[in-house]
């Protein structure tokens, strides 16, 4: 579906490049959609519009509408506070995700990383919908003081939703065991211990009936229970 996206949104951005002549050489506004990318290339900046598109259209289907304009800008090198290379981050006070190029993420995934066994292009699409979904989840969030654990349940799940089937499955694979039965999992020690064993369970959790917007909508809402952060 990821695929599908991408290859109209590039059509779509192809008429709006030519329409747009006073735009920016490497800024490109996203198609019916309220988010810009700053991009090296055209082409990079076209496969993050698809992949922000279809994260805005997950959330359309819930009833959880992007309102609010947002940015994406690819740089070069992402650090942490601590000075660790850092895939991606999404800034709430300027509503702006800064990612990584393509080639310095292929960089930054460890060796032994399951995502090694997922195709790289799929891999970079996901990791944009991570980000977005980030980003439309806290605006219906409001000023809610919900847990870490909580917004990134719902960032990985929709992300490896995004993959499409067969690395999807893949993905899972690396992470087998039964799906859990409630929230009490997910809990900030497992987040920061295992990032993508957690993942795979939100996304196991979170559409393992035809629920999903439904729990979307409840956690958005503070209606979910989510163990409460460590003191």
């Amino acid at each position: 579906m990821l695929e599908q996206v991408l290859r109209r949104a590039c059509l779509a951005l192809g008429i709006v490049a030519l329409a747009a002549a006073d735009a920016s050489a490497d800024e490109m506004q996203c198609p019916g959609a309220p988010t810009s990318v700053i991009s090296p290339t055209k082409d990079l900046a076209a496969r993050i519009c698809a992949a922000a598109i279809w994260a805005e259209a997950f959330f359309v289907r819930c009833g959880l509408v992007q309102e609010r304009t947002l940015s994406i800008d690819v740089v070069d090198r992402l650090t942490h506070p601590l000075g660790l290379p850092v895939i991606a981050t999404f800034d709430a006070t300027k509503w702006k995700i800064q990612i990584s190029t393509y080639e310095a993420v292929q960089s930054i995934i460890l060796p032994g990383s399951v995502y090694r066994m997922l195709p790289p292009r799929d891999v970079y699409d996901s990791l944009v919908v991570h980000e977005v979904a980030h980003a439309i989840f806290r605006e219906h969030v409001h000023d809610l003081n919900i847990p870490v654990s909580a917004h990134e349940y719902v960032a990985y799940a929709i992300q490896i939703a995004s993959l499409p089937p067969e690395a999807r499955d893949t993905f899972l694979l690396g992470f087998p065991r039964q799906t859990p039965s409630g929230f009490g999992i997910f809990n900030e020690v497992y987040l920061a211990m295992g990032p993508l064993r957690f993942g795979a369970n939100a996304y196991r959790h979170l559409f393992k009936d035809n629920m999903s917007c439904q729990t979307i909508r409840r956690i958005a809402a503070g209606e979910a229970d989510f163990p409460l952060p460590l003191e």
